[in-house]
């Protein structure tokens, strides 16, 4: 079994109206510096799942959710 880590840096925020709070979250990879957006917790969480699958590499970590510039 090979030895791997990952190293992220987790933003989350507040938007919309304050009767009407969205939360958004935001992930970077600090070796890659890419970042990923998401629109949940879920999201978030199905991120770090592949993250700490057996296939994945730290390097070439892909999610197919949102990209941080369509979030407010």
């Amino acid at each position: 079994m090979r030895e791997r880590d990952h190293t992220f840096l987790i933003r989350i925020w507040e938007t919309g109206k304050p009767e009407t709070p969205v939360w958004r979250v935001s992930i970077e990879n600090t070796r890659t510096r890419e970042m990923t957006g998401f629109d949940s917790l879920g999201e978030l969480v199905e991120f770090l799942r592949i993250a700490m699958s057996e296939d994945s590499s730290p390097d070439k970590l892909s999610f197919d959710g949102n990209d941080t510039d369509r979030m407010d």
